[in-house]
């Protein structure tokens, strides 16, 4: 469940050797999933039993445990994910709040505080997503991971469970099922908080709010949905667009500026014929647009969205909060996409305004193989700082003072 590096030095594959006969039956060893200990599972069941609202925190480590985390959710349980463990629970169950895990949405951290537990599976906690840990969690946690370095890595914990997330929460669910209390309150209360904090969210988008509700309502349900580091992801794609499967979503974890072209590409084509959407910058997208000519070449079905403001918008925002709004090197000069689309073959649209959005989507769904959207962000609107960019220059007048 991390990245791995194997190196071959040159010499070694340049040496001839006979091709062993063991290749022809070989199979590699899968290690079995690790169980946790009965007495780390007894304790953590005995911390969650006192809870009357408790909540999961379903990290990557759990995306294939669906199953185990909703059997949670069936005794009270709410729940949100880490960016990348979107859609292990659909995020349009009334349960969930999917990517919005307070960063950048004060009434979700105002609803922790009523959290008396939470139990965070296979995910790191990272800065991301706590803002640089400064996100104040539950004060009873139980922290569940396959790997046992992860026990306290970040946050303190109540307790500790190491053991694959799908038979600790197993475990867990079979010691709870019949004896939680839970507030008959919290369920109410926790999607009342959803909706508005979500109603919130989108309100601080200016004239990109409707874009996550329309975008999710123009795509099938299993589209694949691919995103560049653009603001347009970092404001809404992560936080509040609802991602319905573990497997339906992919963007750059360490926040590259380039890879959602290729990564769209690469998810089409093992997408099994699912349409998927790659959304990306106009400055990202520069850095890979010639692979256009893949995507035509293989039939990709993909649509390629590209978030137009003429510049390099995250960029800017970083100057305006930190640097007195002294803006260098943030202005691009690119292609004229459509004409670019008709070079390379594929079918272009342009969306300038906002509420076209929905309309255009769905054409470039219904259009076979792959497909080129440019939103104009320039006759739109500009796209407001969003979380942390926001604040920090509030953050940093107070340090001055």
């Amino acid at each position: 469940m991390g990245p791995v590096s194997v190196e071959v030095p040159i010499d070694i594959q340049r040496t001839v050797i006979p091709r062993p006969s063991l290749l022809d039956t070989l199979v590699l060893p899968v290690p079995p999933p690790l169980p946790p200990s009965e007495a780390a599972l007894d304790e953590a069941a005995e911390i969650l039993l006192r809870a009357k609202r408790p909540m999961l925190w379903l990290g990557n480590g759990a995306k294939s445990a669906r199953a185990e985390a909703m059997a949670l959710l069936d005794l009270g349980f709410g729940a949100v994910n880490s960016w990348n463990g979107r859609g292990i629970i659909p995020e349009d169950h009334p349960m969930s709040f999917g990517g919005l895990q307070g960063n950048g949405a004060p009434r979700i951290q105002e609803f922790y505080r009523s959290v008396d537990a939470m139990l965070v599976v296979g995910s790191r906690l990272r800065g991301h997503e706590t803002m640089d840990f400064s996100l104040k969690l539950p004060q009873t946690l139980i922290h569940v991971d396959v790997d046992p370095r992860a026990n306290g890595r970040t946050y303190a914990n109540t307790a500790f469970v190491c053991g694959d997330a799908g038979l600790v929460m197993a475990g867990l669910a079979k010691r709870l099922k019949g004896r939680m209390a839970v507030d008959p309150a919290f369920a109410d209360e926790f999607q009342s908080t959803k909706r508005r904090a979500v109603a919130e969210y989108c309100d601080t988008l200016g004239p990109y709010a409707e874009f996550p509700a329309a975008l999710r309502g123009a795509l099938p349900r299993d589209a694949l949905w691919v995103r560049d580091i653009t603001i347009s992801n970092s404001s809404w794609g992560n936080r509040v667009f609802p991602v319905l499967g573990p497997r339906d979503a992919v963007h750059p974890i360490s926040a590259a500026i380039g890879p959602g072209l290729p990564m769209g590409i690469g998810a089409a084509m093992a997408g099994g014929g699912r349409k998927t959407v790659a959304m990306v910058g106009d400055g990202g997208f520069a850095l890979n647009q010639t692979e256009l000519w893949t995507a035509v070449q293989e039939r990709a079905e993909l649509v390629v969205m590209v978030m137009n403001d003429r510049g390099y918008g995250v960029i800017k925002h970083i100057q305006g909060a930190l640097q007195d709004g002294r803006m260098f090197f943030g202005d691009l000069q690119g292609p004229d996409f459509q004409k670019l689309a008709a070079v390379a073959g594929l079918p272009a649209f342009r969306v300038s305004r906002a509420e076209d959005l929905a309309a255009t989507v769905a054409k470039a769904v219904a259009t076979p193989g792959p497909s080129l959207i440019e939103v104009d962000m320039t006759a739109i609107g500009a796209f407001p700082p969003y979380a942390p960019y926001n604040t920090m220059g509030i953050y940093a007048r107070k340090a001055a003072e």
